[in-house]
Formats: structure tokens, C-alpha cells, sequence
């Protein structure tokens, strides 16, 4: 696990400065991968930890990882989301980014992700969203566990 969450802070952090870099917030959560599918994608699975990140800029990003270390990044801009309930969001999405083996593809894309408070104890995250390469869906449930929050 900590291989992967360095990996992580190592995708996220290239190529931008430190000064974006120290702003940009993780949360990792622990529970179980349910599924994992899109274009180009080898597994139907994930890691039992999903990550998200919160940008300077507003935008958010919804981090899955395959057992064969592919990363589906399903990505949208904070200020839209739209609450449906007291502890539900459903956050727009317009972009994927795909990454596997050093090289990473951003996709536009339209969709969204509908996620519930993961501090109210277990927490669902589904994701689905269509770009030019195809269907990107992932769900995750938590379990329950407080998440994990890294101020970089």
C-alpha cells in the first residue's frame, strides 16, 4: 500500500509547481473496490483504497487504481457539485485521465459521480462517465474507517 499511495503523490505532483503542489489536498479511503471498467483497462478491479484530491483551482479528482496499477481519474470542477440530501453529492464530470505505465491520457468526458459523507460511517462512490475512447464506470463502498487526509 504505501508503493501505491507514493506512486500516487508521484502522479500528482509531475509537472506541477511545488507551490500548487503544497495546496493540493488527498483523502484515501479504505473499504472495497466493486468494479472498475473503461477502454484500454486490463482488470476489472481495483485496490480496496480510493483516492481523492482537492486542486487550488476547485477541481476534484476521484482516483482508482487496477491491480495492474492502471489509474481511471474521474475529474470535475468543486462548484458544481450538486447536493442531494444532507450527507449525498453528485459530482459533475468532464474530464478522465487514464494512466498506466508513465504515460497519461486526459480525456474529455461528460458524466458525473455520486458519492455519500465518508465521515457518517460507510460511504458509497459510483462513477460513470463517457469520453471519445468509450465508457468509464467504478464503484467503491468504504468501510466505514475515518478517511486519511495528506495536505501537500
Amino acid at each position: 500500500m504505501r508503493n501505491l499511495f507514493s506512486f500516487i503523490v508521484l502522479i500528482l505532483t509531475a509537472g506541477a509547481s511545488f507551490e500548487a503542489a503544497a495546496q493540493t489536498k488527498l483523502l484515501t479511503l479504505k473499504g472495497s473496490c466493486q468494479h472498475l471498467s473503461g477502454p484500454g483497462l486490463k482488470s476489472g478491479t481495483c485496490h480496496d483504497t480510493l483516492m481523492n484530491t482537492s486542486y487550488p483551482d476547485g477541481r476534484s479528482g476521484l482516483y482508482f487504481v487496477s491491480h495492474d496499477k492502471q489509474i481511471v481519474t474521474f475529474s470535475g470542477m468543486g462548484k458544481n457539485q450538486i447536493k442531494q440530501g444532507e450527507d449525498a453529492v453528485v459530482q459533475p464530470i468532464d474530464l478522465i485521465v487514464f494512466g498506466n505505465k508513465g504515460n497519461t491520457r486526459r480525456l474529455q468526458a461528460v458524466g458525473s459521480c455520486r458519492f455519500t459523507n465518508p465521515y457518517t460511517g460507510r460511504a458509497t462512490v459510483e462513477c460513470e462517465a463517457t469520453a471519445q475512447t468509450g465508457q468509464y464506470r467504478a464503484s467503491f463502498i468504504s468501510d466505514g474507517s475515518t478517511p486519511t487526509v495528506l495536505d501537500r
